[in-house]
């Protein structure tokens, strides 16, 4: 509808609907100026944050393969866009702020209009995938401030920063199981949906579900221990 009728929609939301509330007050030009073209100015400044200041404040929690950030505030004068970093690692979601707490009206009014037909077809990146990237973040950072601990203390913090890089080895080494289980249960679910007959494909469904579910607790598992082992490590904590 709306490539149909641009021009006629462009007319009436940005000089109709203006002028009209113009006359409604009695100062025309004073409102198409401060509703038309004020506005428009500023809503393209603001969006362009995001290609911008979106590349310069805020957190990297998905990738630092690009400048890309997640910034909280920019999310909430772009209805969501702000969450860059994971827009960039993951373009083909729908989504940008992905957690349920985040500021993100955009994803929630795409989703809400699914409901009644006037979007279909949203791609979600699944939960797997982003606890995925999450964690290897979180090794990722925990490994460069290590590193930087020990340039800054020097032997004074050897012991203790071989007994970190042990635990982390420890914690990666189960991470690396789990990701290997993920891979095989991948390949199992791709192989019994093609074998299976239609009737039991919801049976199939359900019991890769539920093996799915526990590799999610368990890659969930590892973020958080991840999280606690560096807020015990005051050295780690502060090269941040």
């Amino acid at each position: 509808f709306q490539h149909n009728y641009y021009i006629p929609l462009l007319l009436i939301t940005n000089i109709g609907f203006t002028a009209a509330i113009g006359w409604a007050v009695g100062d025309i030009w004073g409102v198409m100026l401060m509703a038309g073209l004020v506005r428009m100015v500023l809503g393209h400044h603001i969006t362009f944050f995001i290609n911008s200041l979106a590349h310069m404040f805020g957190k990297q929690p998905y990738t630092d393969e690009n400048t890309a950030r997640d910034n909280v505030w920019l999310a909430l004068i772009t209805w969501g866009e702000g969450y860059h970093n994971y827009h960039h690692i993951f373009q083909y979601d729908y989504r940008n702020g992905v957690k349920w707490w985040q500021f993100d009206p955009t994803k929630w009014l795409i989703s809400g209009l699914s409901k009644v037909g006037l979007t279909s077809n949203l791609r979600r990146i699944p939960t797997l995938t982003i606890l995925h990237a999450e964690v290897m973040m979180k090794f990722k950072r925990a490994e460069t401030s290590i590193s930087t601990a020990v340039s800054s203390y020097g032997h004074d913090m050897h012991h203790d920063v071989e007994l970190i890089r042990h635990r982390f080895k420890q914690e990666y080494d189960a991470l690396s199981t789990t990701l290997n289980e993920w891979k095989t249960l991948k390949e199992q679910a791709f192989l019994l949906k093609k074998a299976e007959m239609s009737q039991k494909i919801h049976d199939v469904d359900l019991g890769l579900k539920i093996d799915f579910r526990l590799i999610e607790q368990r890659l969930q598992a590892h973020a958080e221990r991840l999280e606690i082992a560096l807020r015990g490590i005051p050295f780690v904590k502060s090269a941040y």
